[in-house]
């Protein structure tokens, strides 16, 4: 059995159970619980402010996550539902993108005053 037959399988069996959830509106249990660990940063082991919590979240819940985001981003893009000022929501923007052009806005008014 190759690693292509297995993905195939997989993603059928994946593709079944993510369609049902979607269906009936409900995540499995298992996709909501993550497990959370202390990770050390700095300073003494012994203070319980030296670490910082990471979530381990289920791998099937990430990918479910990632294939509904990029359906409404498409969707919200595709109809022009999105705000030009929401630069936060759009690839290739960021917050520094949104303070720019901010800071442009303002430096045009100064300009024109």
């Amino acid at each position: 059995m190759t690693f292509n037959h297995i993905a195939e399988e997989v993603c059928h069996a994946l593709t079944i159970i993510l369609r049902k959830s979607l269906n009936q509106g409900d995540i499995s249990e298992d996709w909501r619980i993550a497990n959370v660990s202390p990770i050390f940063k700095k300073g003494s082991r012994g203070k319980a402010s030296n670490y910082r919590p990471v979530s381990l979240d289920s791998q099937v819940s990430k990918i479910y996550e990632s294939i509904l985001r990029d359906a409404i981003m498409e969707h919200l893009v595709k109809n022009q539902l999105i705000w030009e000022s929401q630069h936060g929501f759009l690839r290739g923007r960021s917050c520094l993108s949104n303070l720019l052009a901010f800071l442009d806005k303002v430096t045009d008014c100064f300009d024109k005053g």
